[in-house]
């Protein structure tokens, strides 16, 4: 949701009893992506009990933990430096990644190796490209199954 929205998602099945849920666990919750992409999900634990002082919650708001996640292998960002482009991208350990760029986003040839192949590390990794160079210039990345 743009704009500030926020969505709750309950993380305890207890009712406002403060020796209910000590854990904040619903068992089978699970959490999914279905359309390919790098999200971005912040999580802050909030008592909205009503066992403290006049009634109110037991517990300060505690500070966002913000994490990122991919479905799918997919480009975080794009950013360029004079003639150096900076492609960064999500990766996992069970693949190897070619970041590979072209003059001409439809082309079936032509797309060049901007670098060899890398063994992902389930992290974000960016690769310089210093030949871009051109006034339009498109990347993609290539992933394939690692095979000891």
């Amino acid at each position: 949701m743009g704009g500030g929205a926020t969505n709750r998602v309950k993380i305890t099945e207890a009712s406002g009893d403060p020796n209910g849920d000590p854990c904040g666990h619903i068992h089978g919750r699970r959490f999914t992506a279905s359309v390919p992409g790098i999200y971005r999900v912040a999580f802050r634990a909030s008592d909205h009990s009503t066992n403290g002082p006049g009634a109110g919650p037991i517990h300060a708001p505690g500070e966002p933990l913000t994490i990122s996640f991919q479905a799918g292998f997919t480009i975080a960002s794009v950013t360029r430096t004079n003639s150096v482009a900076t492609i960064r991208f999500g990766t996992a350990t069970t693949h190897d990644f070619i970041l590979q760029s072209n003059t001409n986003l439809w082309a079936s040839e032509g797309w060049v190796n901007v670098r060899g192949s890398a063994r992902g590390n389930d992290y974000f990794q960016s690769v310089p490209d210093p030949t871009a160079t051109n006034a339009m210039k498109f990347y993609r990345v290539q992933a394939t199954l690692f095979v000891p």
